[in-house]
Order: C-alpha cells, then sequence, then structure tokens
C-alpha cells in the first residue's frame, strides 16, 4: 500500500528528524558525522533551501528547513537521505538500510515565533539531553553561531532569533538566557521487552534430568538444546559419532567467539531424525534474535 503524501505549505519551516537504522549509533564517529554535513552543503547547493538548525547526534539528526518551494521538500530529502546513506555506507563499509524509516518532518510556521525558537532550543539542548556534554555547546551543532553571532558558512539565523533584539549581539545575550532557563524533561524508562527474556531462557536452560546422560553431556558443550526425534542415543546413525560431533562443535564456537566482530553468540545446531550430525548451525549475535529451527539446504 503506498504511502500517503505529505502536504508541505509555504512559510513554514520543518523540523526533520532522521534515525539510523536499527538505532545503532553509526554517526558517532567525527568522520560520519563531517561526512553528514558535506551531504548537507550538497543538498543546500542544489536545492537552494535554508538551514536554520542542525545536530548531528549518534544515532539520529535533527534539522530546522524551510524549502525554497514546499513542493521541494519531498525531493530534496529524498536525495539528502539517499545519499548520505550511500557515502556513509561507504565511508563506514556496511550494507544495507542507513537510515531506519521515513523521515519525521514537523511544521514550524514562521510566523509563530514562540514555537520556532522552543524547537530550535529543542534541536541545540539535545547534547545536553543525552549528557554528551553539560551545556549547549557541542561540535556538531550550529548553536555555537547563535550565541556567538558569525556566519558558520552552512546554516542562517532563524527570523524568531532575529526578533529578539535590534542587534544580533542582543539576540545572542537573550538566547543564551533562554536556553540557560530551560530544563530538559527526564526521558521516559525503556519499556519492558518479556519476550527477550522468554527467548533468553529458553535457550540457556540446561539439558533435562530425563534426557540421557550422553545427550546432555554432547549438548552441553554448546548450551543447545536437543531438536531431533525419536530415541536413539546420539552417535548412532548415519550422523557419525559423538566424538566428531562435538569436535565439530569445540571448533565452530572457537571460531565464533574469536571471530572478526567477537560476537558473544550461542549456536544451534539443526540435527537430522534420530541422529546427532548437524545439518546447519546458525549463530545469533544478540539474545533477543528470533531462532529459526527450520532445516536449510544447500
Amino acid at each position: 500500500m503506498p504511502r500517503a503524501p505529505r502536504a508541505f505549505e509555504c512559510a513554514t519551516s520543518y523540523h526533520v528528524t532522521a534515525r539510523c537504522n536499527s538505532q545503532a549509533f553509526d554517526l558517532r564517529g567525527p568522520q560520519a558525522r563531517k561526512a553528514l554535513l558535506l551531504c548537507l552543503e550538497k543538498a543546500r547547493a542544489k536545492f537552494g533551501f535554508t538551514l536554520f538548525a542542525v545536530c548531528v547526534m549518534s544515532n539520529h539528526v535533527h534539522y530546522l528547513i524551510r524549502p525554497a518551494l514546499p513542493a521541494d521538500m519531498p525531493r530534496l530529502m529524498h536525495w539528502l537521505n539517499w545519499y548520505s546513506a550511500m557515502l556513509l555506507n561507504r565511508l563506514l563499509r556496511r550494507r544495507g538500510h542507513f537510515w531506519e524509516q521515513r523521515y519525521h518532518a514537523a511544521a514550524v510556521p514562521d510566523k509563530d515565533t514562540d514555537h520556532a525558537l522552543r524547537v530550535l532550543r529543542y534541536i541545540h539542548a539535545n547534547p545536553r539531553a543525552a549528557h554528551m556534554t553539560e551545556g549547549y555547546e557541542y561540535a556538531y551543532s550550529n548553536y555555537r553561531s547563535y550565541v556567538r553571532p558569525a556566519e558558520d558558512g552552512l546554516s542562517a539565523w532563524h527570523p524568531a532569533y532575529l526578533c529578539l533584539g535590534p542587534t544580533l549581539d542582543h539576540c545572542a545575550r537573550r538566547y543564551a538566557q533562554f536556553c540557560r532557563r530551560h530544563q530538559s524533561p527526564a526521558k521516559k524508562a525503556p519499556r519492558s521487552r518479556g519476550g527477550a527474556w522468554q527467548l533468553w531462557r529458553e535457550v540457556s536452560a540446561k539439558p533435562t534430568a530425563s534426557a540421557g546422560k550422553a545427550q546432555a553431556d554432547l549438548f552441553w558443550v554448546c548450551g543447545a538444546k536437543y531438536h531431533g526425534g525419536g530415541g536413539q542415543t546420539p552417535g548412532a546413525g548415519a550422523g557419525g559419532t559423538e566424538e566428531e560431533a562435538r569436535g565439530f562443535m569445540d571448533a565452530e564456537a572457537k571460531a565464533a567467539a574469536s571471530g572478526p566482530y567477537a560476537y558473544r553468540a550461542r549456536a544451534w545446531f539443526l540435527l537430522q531424525e534420530n541422529t546427532c550430525s548437524p545439518i546447519r548451525y546458525i549463530l545469533v549475535k544478540h539474545a533477543a534474535s528470533p531462532c529459526i529451527r527450520a532445516p536449510l539446504t544447500g
């Protein structure tokens, strides 16, 4: 089903938020943040929009943008997210979607000066609210250009900011006082994810006492459960001996623990019916990841 088109208006800025895929901290490095600012400059030169505020966090980014024409907003955001995703994927040597979902855009009418000032303060207060800085000074936002009036080559001052006083110095002092009086609200506690704990308990369970001694000893090597059928003793059948299976599991467990990413993973061995020979194993990067238990081919 296609997504509903958005309506953009004249004389209106938009508070845009884009978040990294899976909320990963892909923007935590200075190279990634500088690359994103470079993409923003290229997009500004291409579409001619006005950037009033910007703040690059570790896993998301905030913009306050006024497009040259309302119809330009979808095109410029599509180009900016596409170009930045391509550049950052190459820089970070990753693949797939870089941005998690469609960007969020909230309208900020130019005539509503109080709302515009609150949005500016919210964007500039993000590093402080995240306990990244003690104050508002942050290398990857344009707060400094508002409290120490100077052209930064990328952003412009919002009309609501220019209404704070007769001169830029007066506007800067009043805006700094406006920000200092603000107390960031406490963030909500993370939502409980009971399903992840249930899965963790399931895959971490010790072998039951009803299982045969050899079977419990064999599967205790990797902490996995036996998903085969029948009542044969592990090692009997076409799958090979118990020693072969144990050696295979030991080798794979060591490879997973000492691999290039050092995943703290567990292995699930999918077993043939009435045998103990592994067909496939699946390494799960996180404990909350789903476990696939259907045999794979190939």
